[in-house]
């Protein structure tokens, strides 16, 4: 998303992903619904309401020349701030727990137990994921420019809705498990990119490995600072990572 939007604070989160989804969840909650299969209600509602969102931000930002990345920008932070205006004025009508219960879930947390919940939520994930490393080298011309990208022969439309699907899909599936988790897409690509270079095909395996270790090195402070108590991991990324992204912006110097 760096990449295909040129904005280096591009990431999931943007597309408005967390705000669908978030939105779905909070439903899965006021509403009496069972659970389908290895998914609870609050994971499918919160796969529904990310999805419901991608399909929505696609239909605004397609246009008759192909899919527009500004348009999509702009969609996504619009829906964004809808579906967090729809959550806070259904919030009125809900009782204390049910609130308190639902402003848990948005942190994040990484409560599941056992692979029942990551085996359902695999497939969607894992065909994301490989969409997005089918277009590596595509992205190594895509940071060149979109009109470079087309004269090296990449199909930059195709790359658009290839990186869209991928990502819609990979974060779906991961919202719907552990919720919106703040900073750790934003923060981990920077990172890797100043070990491995901006070749894409290292720099997204180097950042889904280093990102599932963040998360865990995250979730392990969490649960041991202030034991017997435990925070939600999404505080932690949140307490660590606006400092260390500053940190890298200080030491990259105001050209990058």
């Amino acid at each position: 998303l760096q990449v295909m939007f040129r904005n280096p604070l591009a990431e999931p989160w943007t597309l408005g992903v967390a705000g669908g989804a978030s939105l779905g969840a909070f439903l899965a909650r006021l509403l009496p619904l069972p659970a389908l299969g290895p998914l609870t209600a609050t994971q499918l509602f919160a796969a529904l309401g990310a999805a419901a969102v991608l399909v929505l931000i696609y239909t605004v930002a397609r246009g008759r020349l192909g899919l527009s990345p500004s348009v999509l920008l702009l969609a996504g932070v619009t829906i964004s701030f809808f579906s967090g205006g729809l959550v806070a004025i259904i919030i009125y009508f809900v009782s204390p727990f049910d609130m308190l219960a639902h402003h848990r879930w948005t942190v994040g947390g990484l409560d599941v137990t056992g692979y029942r919940d990551i085996m359902a939520l695999a497939p969607p994930m894992l065909v994301g994921l490989a969409l997005l490393a089918s277009q590596a080298r595509e992205y190594n011309h895509l940071a060149l420019g979109e009109e470079m990208a087309a004269g090296h022969g990449v199909n930059v439309n195709r790359t658009h809705v290839q990186t869209f699907v991928g990502v819609g899909l990979a974060t779906a599936a991961c919202v719907a498990m552990a919720g919106p988790i703040a900073f750790v897409g934003m923060l981990v690509p920077h990172a890797v990119r100043r070990l491995t270079g901006h070749d894409h095909r290292f720099l997204l395996p180097g950042t889904w490995l280093v990102g599932g270790v963040v998360l865990a090195v995250c979730d392990t402070v969490a649960r041991t600072v202030l034991y017997p108590t435990e925070l939600p991991v999404g505080l932690v990324t949140a307490a660590l990572g606006a400092p260390l992204f500053l940190l890298l912006l200080l030491r990259g110097g105001t050209s990058r």
